[in-house]
């Protein structure tokens, strides 16, 4: 076959690039569709100049990408014309390829390739976690469609024809000249309008003041990979009487299913100390938020902490003042969980084996068990113990279980949520667990009554994060999904010495999850440092300061550095991955023209996640 030119090959070569680029283009619109099950993007624009931007700067950004890509391809044109073609097929099949697996992540966590932390992505491919059987059929399919499409372009005039070079050079600039006019022809409260709407895009940073602070604080930690918690020593004082410390905690557990119908007797005993009526989890995740429990600090470090196997600085000190601790759950991934081992490390004789075939089975063992070890407590001695009870993860309670709210009903699984049962089917079924779990705790508080051991006990009852019952009309059901009140805000109550129901437990000022090792260990623990050598949470009985807005923290597929700021309106601020927010709603709902953004709350923010880098 008679060889072609350089020239003519690299002319081929650039039809072809033409070709892939509009392929791309196509495929590249699903980033403006995130699965609606996981975020929802409110006020599509409607004003002309703005559509205008949205797609000359998709065309320009697209296109310009898939021209950068195509220089991988330019040896080609040097190769015989067979193995050429062949290798060019290669390079945009793979580009390709690139394009959809980016885009499906971005659909199911809005985050791009580059953000994902690839040794837990490749650690779950090796357990069998993921699966994309889809990319073993697809991958040589979409080699043989190239290299047929290569073929194609090679024996047509079709392109010189109609000049189709030209028409797409002439596009590409026209769009790059379209937005940038449109962009910096705007004011600068417009600009960030702009940015917002096209910020889904991949290798694209939105810029502004928020954008700036996060690219700082990133490359802070980027560079700083050793911890220092606590950021002093600790300076204690000797305790005469230590009290016993008790956390009562149900896993996904709503903070308006506290109460004195659907949890009589935790509500009703809560009465005798203070319930904290606006109090926020740390985390809209178990991992997250149980972390930040009893490290007082955000999941961020979490991860720093753990590869130093640096324990709990609460549990450090309770193991000083010589304390006897263990901790129970129904929850089987925390047998393996990483993360609870330098929680509890340098802790001999551990709970670690939950037995029963269903949750409100092993509920009910975990009880007993705990009333057994509380049996054989050394009562000369103060203790402490974490009880975790994991049956609204069902939602789970044994065969005709009813309370007097409700008779006994179905038990609709996660996986029903999908086939939307109904909610009032599900919520009937999600508050009779509530309800048998509530009845399990009532074991616990009664045998420590019957001791006489409530006196010197500080009895905190809470959950790691709340269940959303589709309350923002968004099929979003359970967790982890968003940091709205369903998902966030969680039941928090303390009974014991100092507290009672005399104590401002005011509904505008938040508490959090932060709050509760400084309040241990200032209070009643006889550490004297500032909370803040180690916890960025506040000690609970100090009432000269009310907070307005809390911080928190999720996982969003395999990156655990999603922020959020959430204020007393609900306006929250989502700090996402590749450095870009979004400003959302108290219904999860994406606002542009929003209040003014407090910026002392970000740099605060942003502080959080810096303060304990060893400098």
């Amino acid at each position: 076959m008679y060889e072609l030119t350089i020239k003519q090959k690299l002319n081929n070569y650039f039809y072809f690039v033409i070709s892939s680029s509009l392929i791309a283009l196509l495929l590249g619109v699903v980033y403006f569709f995130p699965r609606v099950t996981e975020f929802h993007i409110s006020n599509p624009p409607t004003d002309f100049l703005t559509i205008s931007f949205i797609v000359s700067k998709y065309v320009s950004h697209m296109l310009l990408l898939c021209l950068l890509f195509s220089v991988i391809g330019l040896p080609s044109i040097w190769m015989q014309y067979k193995s050429g073609r062949i290798f060019q097929s290669i390079i945009a099949s793979i580009g390709i390829i690139i394009l959809l697996a980016d885009g499906r992540i971005f659909r199911t966590g809005f985050i791009h390739l580059l953000n994902i932390d690839i040794t837990r992505l490749q650690q779950d491919f090796i357990n069998g976690n993921i699966t994309i059987p889809a990319v073993y059929l697809i991958t040589p399919l979409l080699v043989m469609l190239i290299f047929w499409l290569n073929n194609k372009i090679a024996t047509t005039n079709f392109f010189i024809k109609y000049r189709v070079g030209r028409k797409f050079i002439t596009i590409t600039l026209l769009a790059v000249i379209v937005a940038n006019i449109i962009y910096y022809s705007s004011s600068e409260y417009r600009k960030l309008e702009l940015q917002a709407s096209v910020q889904n895009l991949p290798f694209l940073v939105a810029n502004g003041k928020i954008a700036d602070k996060l690219t700082q604080a990133y490359n802070y930690r980027k560079s700083n990979k050793k911890i220092q918690y606590p950021v002093n020593p600790l300076i204690t004082t000797a305790i005469a009487n230590p009290p016993n410390v008790l956390i009562i905690a149900i896993d996904a557990w709503r903070y308006d299913c506290f109460n004195e119908q659907d949890s009589p007797n935790l509500w009703k005993f809560a009465q005798q100390g203070t319930v904290f009526n606006n109090h926020k989890s740390a985390a809209n995740r178990t991992y997250f938020s149980l972390f930040s429990m009893f490290y007082g600090i955000p999941s961020s470090y979490m991860d720093l902490l753990i590869n130093n196997q640096v324990p709990s600085i609460l549990i450090s000190r309770l193991l000083e003042l010589d304390y006897q601790i263990n901790y129970f759950t129904s929850w089987k991934q925390a047998e393996n969980a990483y993360f609870m081992h330098p929680i509890f490390n340098n802790i001999d004789n551990l709970y670690t084996v939950t037995s029963g075939d269903t949750q409100y089975i092993r509920d009910s063992n975990i009880t007993n068990d705990w009333l057994n070890w509380y049996n054989n407590l050394n009562k000369t001695k103060p203790w402490f113990s974490f009880i975790f009870y994991d049956s609204l993860h069902g939602p789970d309670f044994p065969e005709g279980y009813s309370t007097t709210a409700q008779a006994a009903g179905t038990k609709y699984k996660y996986k029903q949520f999908v086939n939307m049962i109904g909610k009032e089917q599900f919520t009937n079924s999600y508050k009779t667990s509530v309800h048998y779990m509530d009845s399990l705790a009532k074991k616990i508080l009664q045998k420590l009554a019957n001791e006489q051991d409530l006196s010197n006990t500080i009895v905190v009852i809470t959950s790691d994060h709340g269940c959303e019952l589709n309350d923002n009309s968004q099929g979003m059901w359970g967790y982890g999904t968003n940091f709205t009140n369903c998902q966030l805000k969680v039941p928090f109550a303390i009974v014991g010495p100092k507290f009672n129901n005399n104590i401002n437990n005011s509904t505008t000022s938040i508490s959090n999850h932060f709050d509760l090792v400084p309040t241990l260990m200032q209070e009643f623990l006889g550490v004297t440092n500032d909370t803040r050598d180690y916890s960025i949470g506040t000690n609970l009985l100090n009432k000269a300061a009310e907070r307005t807005w809390s911080f928190a923290t999720s996982a969003v597929l395999y990156h655990n550095e999603s922020y959020a700021i959430v204020d007393n309106t609900q306006q929250c601020i989502r700090f996402l991955p590749q450095n870009k927010y979004w400003v959302l709603n108290k219904h999860n709902k994406r606002i542009l023209h929003h209040n003014p953004i407090n910026y002392n709350h970000v740099e605060q923010a942003l502080e959080y996640i810096t303060r304990f880098i060893k400098k």
